[in-house]
């Protein structure tokens, strides 16, 4: 498969792109033009300039785009009011410019992917926050394209996911900064279910989806949305208890020092099919070695 990958520079991508690489798949990041990224050695590049999107369009057609694994995105959990026009312009315009792209390209077909956080309360819909409420934007706007034909186009939802080199301000890598520091931390009342997957699981379920809509489109219904599970639903802190008893470092948390965040969400709901023959493969304690083991 020719596959571009949008966010190969993100914490996913950098996984999901050698994970690809290692098949017999020709990978394709996306580069947004005058911006400074590293591309692996191993993947090809495609230039997008929102200034020429026809010579994109050529792009895709030149180098036979099969699909497109739209990573790419602008996170922040609570927005100033100066962010509103760049998550916009990052979630929403960007995906549409891309997958209306695709269209007219004819590429086959278009990952997109998704948030637990769009179903605050185990609502269909319900956004946590604004950056969630954009996110469904996007797949609202896709709906056109479900509806017309244009492209077979799917949503994957993502849980949390970790693993080594994560850069990401995440709470297991904060709580492997304060577990070496001795640093105190303030926390809510830990209750809530946690669902994680390690960076390779989720990175594999990407790639079993592409072949999937590659080699069995007529299985999958347009506009589906598929999520990922986990085999441990563990609460935060018997999470933490797990973090202390596999890596042997002690968490100085205070619990239920801290409030809950506005709209946490206690019980993630899996919503959507789960990916024929994905299973999570590496258990916590595992990927929690794999990770922060010194």
């Amino acid at each position: 498969m020719n596959i571009l990958v949008t966010g190969h520079n993100g914490f996913i991508g950098r996984s999901l792109v050698k994970s690809l690489s290692e098949g017999k798949n020709q990978v394709f990041a996306l580069k947004i033009k005058n911006r400074k990224n590293t591309i692996p050695e191993f993947v090809s590049t495609i230039i997008f300039d929102e200034n020429n999107i026809e010579e994109f369009v050529e792009q895709l057609k030149e180098n036979n785009i099969d699909g497109i694994i739209h990573l790419a995105s602008k996170f922040v959990v609570k927005n100033k009011i100066t962010q509103v026009a760049g998550l916009i312009d990052s979630n929403l315009c960007f995906g549409t410019i891309v997958l209306d792209a695709a269209k007219n390209a004819k590429v086959k077909w278009f990952v997109n992917t998704g948030t637990f956080w769009q179903h605050y309360n185990n609502k269909e819909y319900s956004p946590v926050n604004l950056y969630s409420a954009i996110k469904q934007g996007f797949q609202t706007i896709a709906q056109f394209y479900v509806e017309t034909g244009a492209i077979l186009f799917v949503t994957l939802i993502l849980f949390d996911t970790y693993g080594p080199e994560d850069k990401r301000p995440k709470l297991l890598n904060l709580w492997d900064r304060i577990s070496q520091s001795g640093e105190i931390l303030k926390m809510s009342a830990g209750e809530q279910i946690m669902k994680i997957n390690y960076i390779d699981d989720a990175a594999n379920a990407f790639v079993m989806l592409a072949e999937i809509l590659q080699n069995n489109p007529e299985s999958v219904e347009n506009g589906q949305i598929f999520s990922l599970n986990s085999n441990e639903n563990l609460t935060l802190k018997q999470l933490s208890a797990l973090f202390e008893k596999t890596l042997g470092r002690k968490l100085n948390i205070e619990w239920g020092t801290n409030p809950y965040r506005d709209r946490e969400i206690m019980n993630p709901l899996v919503i959507g099919k789960q990916i024929p023959g994905w299973i999570p493969r590496v258990p916590i304690n595992e990927g929690l070695i794999k990770s922060f083991k010194n």
